[in-house]
């Protein structure tokens, strides 16, 4: 059995070995479908396992999802058009960020609570909440 991995950036295909092929391919199955030449098994990591049967051997290839499928997110600090541009309020924006980054983290790490008890004030800062490890 034989184990591919192909470069999200060059497209390029090299051998890896089954401990870096199974710490890839620990992430939930999001959808699963079969092609002419195998089965295609999508992961919830965005990547996909090809599993493609040969004569004397089983190929599985893993490929980053198309970009397409992929979602993206862009945030725009400032508007384009009339809105008054000055550091002050770049300032204001990049807060914000901060505080809704450290919520996302306090939320994906079970710590919520602390959050709680920080936000009954609106000025409340919550990045002293994340614990330094917590960062992602």
């Amino acid at each position: 059995m034989s184990f591919l991995l192909e470069s999200a950036t060059t497209g390029k295909t090299e051998k890896i070995d089954f401990a870096t092929f199974a710490s890839l391919a620990t992430a939930a199955i999001t959808r699963l479908s079969k092609k002419r030449e195998g089965l295609e098994i999508g992961l919830s990591n965005n990547l996909v396992l090809g599993v493609k049967p040969g004569l004397s051997k089983l190929t599985i290839e893993i490929v980053p999802q198309q970009l397409a499928a992929l979602s993206t997110a862009r945030i725009w600090l400032i508007r384009k058009g009339n809105e008054r541009r000055s550091a002050t309020l770049i300032e204001e924006r990049l807060w914000h960020m901060r505080q809704l980054y450290a919520l996302l983290c306090l939320l994906l790490d079970g710590k919520l609570a602390r959050a709680g008890e920080a936000l009954g004030d609106q000025n409340a800062d919550l990045e002293p909440c994340v614990e330094p490890g917590l960062v992602r």
